[in-house]
């Protein structure tokens, strides 16, 4: 037996993907077998010594109903272009997937080209600056680096509180929405969404000041910190910049949760 199938379920909130290993080729890819929603397998490969997608998984459900016929933008797209592959197989008119890292985009360009994901438009730049100005779309998504650290790898830094890209993202989401349009962000909820957790606003309030009409959270995960992951790396900077939240969990262990949240204008 040369494949090993896995379960794979990073929170509780995931199911129904597994992780499809081949220990002759040494290739693993994200699969998700065909049902109600999704025509054909799901087979997404992952770039050898790559990340194995988490926290867009939480994406699935959310974007099986809402997706078709939309125009979609997809910032900070990553090698798999996780939120991109889910819109174009729940049946999104065209995808815009953005990275700024020409790792990243080279590879999803392999695993759009193979997969046949030709609604897929992959693009290299930072954030809005691949799109035109005057672009506009129905559903614009991200999961977007937000780990407060002042040092750090470009796919998890947010900057100093953890907002910079996330702030930059939702600033300038209004001017690149359709009418009806909105915004869906992943987004760690230390981080102040409906609650001010540290000295600056909060999210919701922050979003309303820049257009936005409602700030909706509709999908919300607990996540251990796990020992020797980045957040417990940088849990002392954290709980220093967000003094206000609470990251004990209910049995002792740290904790905290991630939110997929809604923004509408």
């Amino acid at each position: 037996m040369t494949t090993k199938n896995t379960p794979y379920a990073p929170f509780q909130d995931v199911r129904g993907f597994f992780l499809s290993s081949n220990e002759l080729t040494g290739t693993t890819c994200l699969c998700r077998d065909a049902d109600q929603h999704l025509p054909a397998p799901l087979n997404i490969p992952i770039q050898p010594g790559g990340y194995i997608p988490k926290g867009g998984l939480l994406f699935w459900d959310v974007l099986a109903n809402r997706a078709k016929d939309k125009h979609v933008l997809d910032l900070g797209a990553g090698q798999t272009g996780i939120l991109s592959v889910f819109a174009s197989v729940n049946g999104a008119r065209k995808v815009d997937a953005v990275d700024i890292d020409p790792s990243c985009t080279s590879w999803l360009r392999q695993v759009k080209d193979n997969l046949g994901y030709n609604r897929i438009d992959v693009r290299e730049g930072n954030l809005f600056d691949a799109v035109s100005p005057a672009q506009q779309y129905d559903l614009i998504l991200s999961n977007p680096p937000q780990m407060p650290m002042t040092k750090g790898h470009v796919h998890d830094s947010g900057g100093p509180d953890g907002r910079a890209v996330v702030e930059q993202i939702i600033k300038e989401a209004p001017h690149h929405l359709a009418k009806g349009g909105q915004l869906y962000c992943l987004l760690f909820n230390f981080l102040g969404i409906h609650n001010q957790t540290g000295t600056k606003p909060a999210l919701s309030e922050y979003a309303v000041a820049h257009g936005f009409k409602n700030v909706t959270t509709i999908k919300d995960v607990p996540v251990d910190i796990k020992p020797g992951s980045v957040t417990e790396n940088n849990l002392p900077y954290i709980k220093s910049i967000y003094p206000n939240y609470n990251f004990q969990g209910s049995q002792g262990q740290a904790q905290h949760a991630i939110s997929v949240v809604q923004f509408s204008m």
